[in-house]
């Protein structure tokens, strides 16, 4: 699938939803979907980044995102931390890393936040059967890559249960982090790929998410990127 298919795809399902019951919770501003990011072409990516969506709180700074993870903005601490990620697992991210979103489309707040108030209970999940074949057709071309999920809605959606970002990297109590790591396995999720659970970047204040667990997390994945 070229970028261009993809774009037009996205079109065409935003203004499906705008028909939907979840109508009133999409962005009719006439925001253009950010692009993929694609790093260095085909054959040489080797990890996927999968964010949420594209929505941030303030509709204005909305218009400002133009590429997924807002990953063209060296200087925003997302592409740090990312970066951060991918120089762990001795990635490039300008050449090895392909990104892109669950969710496509512009809401009117950010999804999350509107769950969480009982605005829109339930809303992401309601929003990912929009998107799921596109999302399995995008990433056909990059056959048994494996993910990073960025937030905990993205990991629940494509394994269609509630789960927890922390439960993946020893997470015991609340000062225990000593049972092993794991991750995601094919069998396990409705994309059928190697996932390994991240948090967002403003999910990341619990210690268990600090650098040296980053770390840790890191060394467990490099097997899986030999």
């Amino acid at each position: 699938m070229t970028d261009q298919e993809l774009a037009d795809k996205t079109i065409d399902i935003t203004e499906t939803m705008r028909f939907s019951e979840i109508r009133d919770k999409i962005d009719n501003t006439g925001l253009v979907a950010p692009r993929v990011f694609r790093g260095g072409g085909k054959g040489k990516i080797k990890l996927i980044f999968l964010g949420q969506d594209p929505t941030v709180n303030d509709p204005q700074d909305r218009k400002a995102v133009k590429v997924v993870l807002n990953l063209d903005q060296k200087k925003k601490s997302l592409y740090r931390y990312l970066k951060g990620i991918c120089d762990d697992l001795g990635l490039d991210i300008e050449q090895n890393v392909y990104a892109t979103n669950l969710l496509k489309n512009f809401f009117i707040k950010p999804p999350d936040q509107m769950e969480k108030s009982g605005q829109a209970p339930g809303l992401i999940r309601k929003a990912y059967p929009y998107w799921k074949d596109l999302l399995s057709d995008e990433l056909y071309e990059f056959k048994n890559t494996p993910i990073i999920t960025l937030g905990e809605p993205v990991i629940s959606c494509i394994m269609n249960k509630a789960v927890q970002v922390r439960d993946f990297w020893g997470y015991q109590g609340p000062e225990s982090y000593k049972r092993k790591m794991k991750h995601i396995l094919p069998d396990e999720n409705l994309l059928h790929r190697h996932i390994f659970p991240f948090p967002h970047i403003h999910g990341r204040r619990h210690e268990i998410y600090e650098e040296k667990n980053r770390k840790k997390y890191a060394s467990y994945m490099k097997e899986f990127f030999k």
